[in-house]
């Protein structure tokens, strides 16, 4: 993409439309040379992969605060999850361990109390959305099938989601040093 930029001098003032917009490649890499990237997705769970890529000018401490916070409040929720009665489908059951399950359900209801609209709570929730792969004990077939026959999972929950969010702070203070903006509001639309 950003071969094409340089090949079309696509600079400031031009906007390159992606009507199949994934998860975000192309307005990522127009924002990140400051050209206005507009992308479209239809699936609304990948439009938010998408919208949080693009926050990578976003506050580290902000992001790491609420973390923090949705982890503690999620070591509350925990004690409450058996007696409130949800049930996830046998096959998500038969994916995750009883207590790595529960321990994900305690973080994703931790997340929703907390879930505000900032851009902070949306990296969280791209955090934790992130970890379920490695989290789970099934493993994937050709053509992503799901096999919920792998011998044991990767970590657990709180490990796999303060990897991740290490892992996604490095990645945006990379980019924030590459192209000189540290908490900018320089992020295109991606709808």
């Amino acid at each position: 993409m950003n071969q094409v930029l340089n090949d079309w001098a696509l600079g400031d003032g031009n906007v390159v439309l992606d009507p199949f917009a994934g998860s975000g490649t192309v307005p990522l890499v127009c924002d990140s040379v400051g050209v206005l990237g507009l992308g479209i997705e239809a699936h609304s769970t990948v439009a938010n992969v998408s919208r949080a890529k693009l926050m990578w000018s976003s506050s580290h401490e902000r992001f790491s605060a609420f973390v923090q916070k949705v982890i503690d409040d999620a070591a509350e929720i925990a004690a409450e999850i058996k007696d409130d009665g949800f049930v996830y489908p046998s096959l998500i059951q038969r994916s995750f361990s009883p207590e790595w399950l529960a321990r994900l359900h305690a973080l994703r209801m931790a997340w929703q109390q907390n879930a505000d609209g900032s851009e902070a709570s949306e990296l969280t929730w791209m955090a934790i959305t992130a970890i379920l792969r490695p989290v789970s004990s099934a493993g994937t077939a050709q053509w992503q099938y799901i096999c919920p026959t792998r011998p044991e999972a990767g970590c657990y929950p709180d490990v796999a989601l303060r990897r991740q969010v290490e892992t996604m702070l490095h990645d945006m203070r990379w980019m924030q040093l590459r192209n000189g903006r540290d908490g900018a509001d320089h992020r295109r639309r991606c709808a």
